[in-house]
């Protein structure tokens, strides 16, 4: 006879009866991972190639749980004779907020939250949030930093 281990996934991922959607079940992390990434992605254009930096998994993400996202873009050096370019991108993403209506403009962000250490705790971070922008209090979901290769946004014209 021969034994088979067959991976499964935690149940607080998947088993509804046992827990509840709203509290107990959660997003995996690669799931929320590459949710944070498609938001701010689609605004790099053409992105050749990326690394992940660090990741931060602040708060858990639930079924029904919105998540946007805002990027800083904290470097950008010109690489090569190929007209490439890398940038260094620190992406935030939050859950159940709509950044463009519920966060107060007249704040501002903190720039803390996006310039500071790439390993700093999720008590550092609420209490950042806390101290200068409530509204994103226990709703950042995942903070990743990553290095992207992409093609230079440079408009020079060539005439023949």
């Amino acid at each position: 006879k021969q034994a088979f281990f067959v991976p499964r996934p935690p149940p607080r991922h998947f088993d509804t009866r046992r827990y509840d959607t709203k509290t107990e079940i959660m997003i995996p992390g690669g799931l929320v991972l590459g949710m944070a990434m498609s938001c701010s992605s689609r605004d790099l254009h053409e992105i050749l190639h990326e690394e992940l930096l660090s990741c931060s998994y602040v708060h858990s993400l639930h079924p029904g749980d919105v998540v946007s996202g805002m990027s800083y873009i904290k470097s950008v050096t010109s690489s090569g004779p190929w007209d490439l370019e890398s940038v260094v991108v620190r992406t935030v993403a939050v859950k159940n907020l709509d950044l463009v209506r519920d966060l107060d403009s007249e704040r501002g962000l903190p720039i803390d939250l996006f310039w500071g250490d790439s390993t700093i705790g999720t008590r550092d971070i609420e209490r950042i949030c806390k101290e200068k922008c409530p509204q994103l209090s226990n709703k950042i979901v995942v903070m990743v930093d990553r290095k992207i290769l992409r093609q230079s946004s440079r408009m020079e014209t060539f005439l023949l």
